[in-house]
């Protein structure tokens, strides 16, 4: 199926790479010209970045396992938690109904955990050792799991979100 992970990825690298830290995403897809974005691989954010999300809503595609958004280094099982990795001022700020959509259920959800699952693999966003967050103007649909995870997360701020996630699987 579609993936515009790529895409969002690209225009992230890509405003970063020109020394811009403020990145909008459209409503309308870029490359589809129709309403929306399909995430089909995990979008990873560095330091001072903020990304606005205007009007556009997310779906995460059917059968994967991964973070909509992370924060680089959120995988990281070895130096994770090392001062190195730490970022540093990382936003998403949505606007105009910007919208996370879990889609259809992978059959990963609180209530089918296995010992041992890295069900954090399977939230909206992830961000780890990050000093400094803004999460904000979101409406949360359907989550596979936890809609935002934070792990050694610090001095941020979260509002402005809407809930509409059941854990009806």
């Amino acid at each position: 199926g579609r993936d515009d992970s790529t895409l969002i990825q690209k225009m992230i690298d890509d405003a970063k790479a020109a020394g811009e830290s403020v990145i909008t995403i459209p409503k309308i897809n870029p490359e589809t010209g129709t309403e929306g974005y399909v995430i089909g691989s995990t979008i990873w954010l560095s330091s001072d970045t903020t990304v606005i999300l205007d009007g556009c809503t997310m779906r995460l595609s059917d059968g994967v396992m991964c973070n909509m958004f992370a924060s680089v280094g959120a995988w990281d099982e070895t130096f994770g938690e090392s001062e190195h990795a730490e970022q540093r001022n990382i936003k998403i700020i949505g606007k105009n109904g910007a919208t996370f959509y879990g889609g259809n259920s992978n059959g990963k959800t609180e209530k089918t955990v296995l010992p041992g699952e890295r069900m954090v693999w399977n939230c909206f966003v992830l961000f780890r050792n990050v000093d400094g967050f803004e999460i904000s103007g979101i409406k949360a649909v359907s989550a596979r799991y936890w809609c935002f995870t934070f792990i050694y997360a610090k001095n941020g701020s979260i509002h402005d979100i809407e809930f509409d996630c059941r854990n009806e699987k």
